[in-house]
């Protein structure tokens, strides 16, 4: 099966998520693959089913377009989905009819896992994308993905609002808060979600933790040391604790800022050698400047680097060789001949 006609059965089963692969297939052949009159009868056996034994959709899905809904089995009523508990008003009473709706349905798919396992055993294309080659004497063309991306979404009640995959808590008395739920009961996917994971088959895990109050994990501060980069020293700049960073507040300040000469200018004596240096900033563009290799410094060409890109406070200059090699502050009273730096490309690195 080529891939034009995986993409045909797809779209059937995104329009109708009740069809099985092989139903779509032997519905598409009778129809001569097209999908258009193929979704059209669909669409009537469809109506027929749910005049006979109407269906409800809920919980993981979007609309019935987005191949994102999940149709609940034959034979539930909406009146099976409230009993005394769910029967209030408000938001609560929506998400223990969400945690019943969600309860009644693992229980059923877990009832019929004993089946004959047709569906589990249908071949699945392979998701991604490629090139078909060989196909014409152009070039090759592009070859979309026939199936859509699948995403597992773990969502956590709490008594005062919800996290969505332990990252982002959403509070129950918010407006967000609402729509989701609300989305949620209907079984919709939240606007929140499909616009995070566009394109993409969600399933909603949901975890029951209604009895307490969401509490946000207390904030750790940095504890260990590293060593401050382009410093004239090599001591190690530990992160200390608050109170001693209130100790000495002078201490960073002197390690961390560089003074630049504005008026110092670069002058290039014609009776002595000359050569040029490659600057290349962090925007990528380059600037070629005309030095003295034995007259001029490494600090001539930081201060060059700094009236190039002036709001860059704090960097570093890093020749581009194999491997690159930074300009510490050890090199800066060095030649650019002692350096080594002549017709060398030198990169503006922001600490």
């Amino acid at each position: 099966m080529d891939g034009e006609r995986l993409s045909s059965i797809n779209t059937l089963r995104t329009r109708f998520p009740a069809l099985t692969v092989s139903d779509a297939r032997a519905l598409l052949e009778r129809h001569n693959w097209n999908v258009t009159i193929a979704g059209a009868e669909a669409e009537q056996e469809e109506r027929q089913r749910k005049k006979k034994d109407p269906a409800n959709y809920f919980v993981g899905g979007g609309d019935k377009g987005s191949g994102q809904q999940v149709m609940a089995p034959p034979g539930e009523d909406v009146s099976d989905r409230t009993d005394g508990t769910g029967s209030g008003s408000g938001v609560n009473s929506t998400i223990d009819r969400i945690f019943r709706k969600a309860q009644v349905e693992s229980a059923k798919a877990n009832g019929g896992a004993s089946g004959t396992g047709a569906e589990d055993n249908e071949p699945r294309a392979f998701y991604g994308r490629g090139q078909r080659l060989g196909y014409t004497a152009n070039p090759s063309p592009y070859i979309a993905s026939t199936l859509r991306a699948e995403r597992s979404v773990c969502v956590t009640v709490y008594r005062n609002g919800f996290e969505v995959d332990n990252n982002l808590f959403v509070p129950l008395n918010s407006d967000e808060g609402r729509r989701f739920v609300e989305a949620m009961d209907k079984g919709y996917v939240p606007p929140s979600l499909a616009t995070r994971y566009p394109n993409t088959d969600i399933t909603v895990n949901l975890r029951d933790c209604l009895q307490v109050d969401y509490v946000p994990p207390a904030y750790v501060a940095f504890q260990g040391q590293g060593h401050r980069l382009a410093a004239p020293s090599s001591a190690a700049a530990s992160s200390a604790a608050p109170g001693e960073a209130q100790a000495s507040p002078t201490t960073g300040d002197t390690t961390n800022t560089s003074a630049y000469d504005s008026c110092r200018a670069l002058e290039v004596h014609s009776d002595e050698p000359t050569s040029f240096v490659v600057l290349l900033n962090t925007r990528g563009e380059r600037r070629q400047v005309e030095v003295n290799p034995d007259r001029h410094t490494v600090e001539d060409l930081y201060n060059l680097a700094h009236a190039y890109q002036p709001e860059l406070q704090h960097f570093i200059l890093v020749e581009r060789g194999m491997p690159p090699r930074r300009l510490e502050a050890s090199t800066r009273l060095q030649t650019v001949a002692q350096a080594k730096l002549t017709r060398a490309v030198v990169a503006l690195q922001q600490l």
